[in-house]
Formats: structure tokens, sequence, C-alpha cells
């Protein structure tokens, strides 16, 4: 029985909704998992302080800034629903799994930490910082895996072409900033991020162009 050309797109969407659900379940297991373990087993103890350049000691604390340092989290989870391309997605998936075993390996054997400044502040901007501080952990450093995936869903979502072109980069220097500002990062560790992701997205795509995949250069406008 042949389905009607309506219905066949609309239960596509419903496999490929379902799939990327998936893949955004596995990403969220594998990153709280690998992130609270590599945080507190480790090789060796922790070293402080020797990745900090003069740059570090002069930017300044902006606890307001931690609001552009969240926003991170709601766009790595909405890029799995934002890459409109299916095989897009995949190789996006196949480069964060990457990158999160690369991190993950180094935060096992070489742990860093980033002394936690002391302020005090009111409002929301309070509740933020605790709400990270309590799932957050001083260790995982180096690299960024904040830039990372940040690095990941931007080589992506630019693709999409239009307005993101724009929107994307802009977000990518905000927060790249931010992890500066809100004294979770060294400028060191923004390199080494950016490091792993190009690693990270270069194998991904060869992997699945070796498969038979087809690595598409644009999505399309906005």
């Amino acid at each position: 029985m042949a389905w009607p050309a309506e219905e066949n797109a609309d239960r596509r969407t419903m496999i490929l909704t379902a799939e990327r659900a998936r893949l955004l379940s596995w990403f969220l297991v594998f990153f709280f998992s690998g992130y609270l373990f590599t945080g507190y087993v480790h090789v060796g103890s922790p070293t402080e302080g020797f990745l900090a350049t003069s740059i570090d000691s002069t930017v300044p604390l902006l606890t307001w800034s931690i609001w552009i340092y969240c926003i991170h989290f709601l766009v790595m989870i909405s890029s799995f629903f934002l890459i409109a391309d299916p095989d897009s997605v995949r190789t996006f998936a196949g480069a964060v799994a990457i990158s999160l075993v690369v991190s993950f390996l180094i935060f096992f054997l070489f742990p860093t930490i980033y002394p936690r400044p002391c302020f005090s502040i009111d409002g929301a901007t309070r509740y933020l910082w605790e709400a990270l501080y309590f799932v957050d952990v001083r260790t995982n450093c180096f690299p960024s895996l904040h830039i990372s995936l940040a690095s990941c869903y931007s080589y992506w979502l630019v693709k999409k072409g239009g307005n993101w072109r724009i929107a994307i980069p802009a977000l990518f220097v905000m927060t790249s900033v931010s992890v500066l500002t809100t004294k979770q990062h060294y400028l060191v560790d923004i390199i080494g991020g950016v490091a792993v992701a190009i690693g990270a997205v270069y194998v991904s795509e060869r992997v699945h162009r070796s498969r038979g995949g087809v690595s598409r250069t644009a999505e399309g406008p906005a």
C-alpha cells in the first residue's frame, strides 16, 4: 500500500525528530556522567594557576556575564533541532562525541583548577551563580569544553546562512569572552577548546564521507 505523499512526509519528520531527540539524550547522559566523573576522579592532584597569562589577570570579573555564559547551554541543546539537514545533525553529534571523549581524557590525565573568586551579589544573578557552582566542578578547565561545544554548533549553524552568519559568530565571541569574565577559564583553555573542536569536526566529517554520506556546505537561509 502506497502512503500519500503528505503522510510520508509527516512520518519522515516524526522519525527524524525522534532521532534528534535520541542523539540529544545520549549527549546529555554522556556529558553529565563523563564531566562529573572526571571532575572527581583523575590521575594525580589537579594543578592550579600554571596556565594563567597576564591577560587573564587583567580581565575583570563581571558577574552579570554569567547570563551570556549560560546562553550557551540553551543553544547547545537547541542545535540538535536547529540544524536542518539530517546528515549534518549526525555529523555534528559525532563531532560533539569526539570533543567529549578527548576532553574527558585530558581532564582525567591532566586535571587543572581555576580558583573561584569571592563576591557578593543579589537577585536572580545570584541564584544563577549558585546553580552553576552547584552542578559545576572546580576542575575540568583545560581544554574549555564550553568553547569546544560552542565551536561545534557554531560551525554547523553558520552554514544555515542568512542572519545565522552574523548572529552565531557574534554569540561565539560573546561566549568566549564570558568564560573569562566569569572566571571559569583561562585564555589558554579557550585556545585548547577551539583546537579540540577543529580536530573533532575534521574527523567526524571524514568518517561521515567514508561511509558514503554527503557533506553539505550550506543548509539554506534561515
